[in-house]
């Protein structure tokens, strides 16, 4: 009997599929006697079928976008306060009350004052 895994290493944009003779708790023994994979790997991720393994490799993608996104935002954050402060003192009147109150709220809460 073989057991087949996708494997998913950090670098790799594609999974590879690994064939093994049998399982332990913690292990995979490879099917060619060239030793064994640990389970729990912070290295390599497993998968069951190939589908899961691209579905992890695309949610993997998505999430260092957001990251870098994240990243971004708190980098420029400082000046990002300071400009939107300048805006609402000078467009008080000029836009609708509950987006200046929303701006407001937000600037307090970045300064820690709410």
């Amino acid at each position: 009997m073989t057991i087949v895994k996708w494997a998913v290493s950090p670098f790799n944009s594609s999974p590879a599929r690994q064939e093994y003779s049998h399982e332990t708790a913690k292990f995979y023994m490879h099917a060619r006697g060239r030793g064994r994979d640990s389970k729990e790997s912070t290295w390599l991720r497993y998968f069951d079928s190939e589908q899961e393994a691209l579905e992890f490799i695309r949610q993997r993608k998505e999430n260092k976008v957001e990251q870098k996104r994240v990243d971004q935002i708190k980098r420029h954050a400082v000046e990002l306060l300071e400009a939107l402060e300048k805006m609402l003192d000078h467009f008080e009147g000029n836009i609708p009350l509950e987006l200046f109150e929303f701006a407001e709220s937000v600037v307090a809460k970045a300064k820690g004052t709410e």
